[in-house]
């Protein structure tokens, strides 16, 4: 008894700490299952009169990206995204804000340069030439990408070394850091940030919302299979032999790492042969499309080769479907040789 009774405060204590403990680990069970409630941030919050929108102008999805031209995921999810508004293009839009990151050197002249762009109607295609040429970002190369897909060269680049578009930038800047991005790409899906660890988390939440559409809303999803192209070759030009002479046929070969060469030049009517040298199928996709005749992509067996001749000049992208290995041709016109 006198035991117990020199010992209580001992007891005592314990007891109360035991029922500290319990209530602590009650506390915390109800806190996993209360998942928290995502908040639904207003279109007018997200979209900005000067923000450019791809897609489905008025469908009932709309998928907001902030990003930076120098951020490496940003390059890889852009082609996925034009996959995604090509599967559901009635009910899929994307609105394109610029968050350009301190650390990237010319994030922010590259965002002003694609606003530039788009006032002369070429922004989406000006911001694929980013994303494709990540590595090539200087004053010169903006300038360069200008010329590729045809703006007027002066305009740009009185307006670029003016900074016409910062403040442009700067409100979308803005706009991200009031709803507290701080990376990118950052994602909003009908006003809600989507957290994303993967292209399939994109993907697989568009399919949900898209499953959530009336029924005369949904797309058409029965697939045609792709014609077999390999060896396919479109009709040559009259100059055909006169260019091959000049300067022969341009060879790109498809491994498993990817084309080789992945940047090179070709000219007008120059033949251009890609060869897939793996053991599996590939499909070449235009990542702008510039060539109606190569629309819907180019199917290349393992061994086979598929053989093009370019009538259009400029940078030119495209990417192997499956992979998303991405390659890029300068298309110049030909030194003393009649035009095609």
């Amino acid at each position: 008894m006198n035991l117990i009774k020199r010992n209580l405060p001992v007891i005592i204590i314990g007891l109360a700490t035991l029922a500290i403990l319990v209530v602590i680990i009650f506390a915390s069970q109800r806190q996993k299952t209360q998942a928290p409630q995502l908040q639904t941030v207003e279109e007018s919050q997200l979209v900005a009169e000067h923000t450019y929108i791809r897609g489905a102008q008025n469908g009932p999805i709309t998928i907001v990206e902030f990003s930076d031209f120098q951020c490496p995921f940003c390059a890889q999810v852009n082609p996925y995204l034009k996959d995604v508004l090509a599967k559901y293009p009635t009910q899929v839009r994307l609105a394109y804000r610029h968050f350009p990151l301190p650390q990237h050197q010319y994030a922010k002249a590259a965002a002003e340069a694609s606003q530039i762009a788009g006032e002369q109607g070429k922004f989406w295609e000006y911001t694929d030439l980013l994303f494709e040429n990540q590595e090539n970002m200087k004053k010169e190369d903006l300038l360069r990408y200008a010329k590729a897909v045809g703006l007027d060269e002066e305009k740009f680049k009185t307006q670029l070394e003016s900074g016409s578009f910062s403040s442009v930038v700067a409100k979308d800047l803005n706009a991200g850091r009031s709803l507290g991005v701080n990376s990118t790409p950052t994602f909003y899906v009908n006003g809600q940030k989507l957290a994303l660890n993967s292209f399939a988390d994109l993907e697989n939440k568009i399919a949900e919302l898209v499953g959530q559409l009336p029924k005369d809303e949904l797309p058409n999803t029965e697939l045609i299979p792709a014609p077999d192209t390999s060896e396919a070759t479109p009709p040559e030009t009259l100059n055909s032999l006169q260019v091959d002479q000049t300067y022969g046929i341009l060879e790109i070969a498809y491994t498993n790492d990817g084309f080789v060469p992945d940047d090179t030049t070709a000219y007008l009517g120059q033949k251009i042969r890609w060869t897939n040298n793996t053991d599996k199928q590939i499909r070449l996709v235009q990542t702008v499309n510039r060539f109606p005749e190569l629309e819907g992509g180019i199917t290349i067996a393992p061994g086979k080769t598929f053989e093009f001749r370019p009538n259009k000049d400029r940078l030119w992208g495209y990417r192997e479907e499956f992979s998303g290995n991405t390659a890029t041709i300068f298309i110049d016109t030909p030194l003393d040789i009649e035009e095609f």
